[in-house]
């Protein structure tokens, strides 16, 4: 039997319209307990983590992942 494979989605506005979009090449990381979470490379070439129930975004872009997620655990702990 095939292994399902976890799709992850960001929201973005797309015109004028709030969607949920599927996010290639990403992986999971784990930041915080209970929050699940993604990093991957966005439109700008930069890392950006995601929170995976909402697809919102948890921290700045960053141009490395160890600093998109640092700054995602940073805004976790405000």
């Amino acid at each position: 039997m095939a292994k399902k494979t976890e799709r992850f989605f960001r929201t973005i506005v797309k015109d004028g319209q709030t969607v949920q979009e599927i996010v290639p090449k990403a992986r999971k990381v784990e930041i915080s307990p209970g929050v699940e979470t993604f990093v991957h490379k966005n439109e700008n070439n930069l890392f950006v983590v995601i929170e995976k129930k909402t697809g919102l975004s948890l921290g700045n872009g960053d141009k490395t992942m160890k600093g998109a997620i640092e700054s995602a655990k940073s805004n976790l702990e405000r």
